[in-house]
């Protein structure tokens, strides 16, 4: 008896599963609007020439109109908030199955190859996209979760940590640039200061993620291996300090170098240093600052006219 009465428990508990499940995917790939439309639209439908990824400082720094007007080529930003080299290792994977732009554009933050558990636990967002991508999505949720094969047989596990958000975007939907995301002011009670107050310089002692490094170099990879060109960026901060003196930023300059990847590095550039008037708080720019930013980041890619070119040329624009 107790063995039937457990065979029914979990025909019960599967179809409660499928049931559940089932709508809260269909909920999830109906989005219109918020961060997950934006990826799926990446994964599924986004056939730019000019594809830019990264963290908030992509999603909120690159303006795709902006780099449309000057450069006569499509663009979208797929830069997803919060999220490491893991994740748009895998996202750049999955996107060239189906297309091929011109160029890509990756934005790198100076702590992306320090160890990280929020960078592991992040990777929860390329759940729902398992079931049309296991081969490339496999190894990266491994390494967050074990049995991975055997959770994303539940349909409710795929989408548990996203109705919320599918909620709130449906009652309170986002203007969508292409991507972009701006910021259009200063964010209230944000003190900006021309001197930063003096920290502890943890990073000194943080260990760098040997996955996040082969991650680094699997995405210059890709790019390459699909003929595509590929540039790095590094976006203004309001201090001005320069990113590149981590071991993070050294370690995947490195990288760059050794692969002939252009780098261009505004991190303590002259135009945004001190300049609140940029800026919505202390990491991230505000739409003024954004077109700047961008006016200035494709002013450089047509001077060494990138989208014919291969060659190398690293730089710290506007010193």
């Amino acid at each position: 008896m107790l063995a039937v009465k457990l065979v029914k428990f979990v025909i019960l508990f599967l179809m409660i599963d499928f049931t559940l499940g089932g709508v809260a995917k269909q909920i999830f790939f109906s989005q219109k609007s918020g961060k997950y439309s934006r990826i799926t639209h990446a994964i599924e439908k986004a056939s730019d020439e000019i594809l830019i990824f990264g963290s908030s400082h992509a999603n909120r720094h690159y303006v795709p109109a902006i780099v449309e007007k000057r450069l006569g080529e499509s663009c979208y930003n797929v830069g997803v908030q919060g999220q490491g080299i893991l994740f748009h290792s895998a996202l750049q994977k999955i996107i060239l199955e189906r297309t091929r732009p011109k160029l890509i554009i990756l934005n790198v933050d100076s702590y992306w190859l320090f160890e990280s558990q929020k960078v592991y636990d992040r990777l929860i967002d390329l759940r729902p996209y398992y079931g049309n991508h296991h081969d490339i999505l496999k190894p990266v949720l491994s390494l967050q979760s074990r049995c991975t094969d055997l959770k994303m047989l539940f349909k409710s596990y795929q989408t548990n940590s996203t109705i919320l958000h599918a909620i709130k975007y449906y009652f309170f939907p986002q203007n969508d640039l292409d991507g972009y995301m701006p910021f259009n002011e200063n964010k209230k009670n944000c003190v900006f200061s021309e001197y930063k107050t003096p920290g502890s310089n943890e990073e000194i002692n943080l260990a760098l993620d040997d996955h996040f490094i082969a991650a680094f170099a699997s995405f210059i990879k890709n790019a390459k291996n699909k003929n595509i060109r590929m540039v790095i960026g590094v976006s203004p901060n309001y201090y001005g300090d320069d990113a590149s003196t981590n071991r993070s930023m050294d370690v995947m300059r490195s990288i760059a170098v050794n692969e002939q990847i252009p780098w261009y590095d505004f991190s303590h550039d002259r135009h945004f240093k001190n300049k609140s008037e940029f800026f919505y708080d202390i990491d991230h720019l505000n739409s003024k600052g954004a077109d700047l930013f961008t006016e200035l980041f494709v002013a450089f890619l047509r001077a060494d006219n990138i989208l014919e070119n291969a060659h190398y040329c690293g730089r710290c624009p506007g010193i």
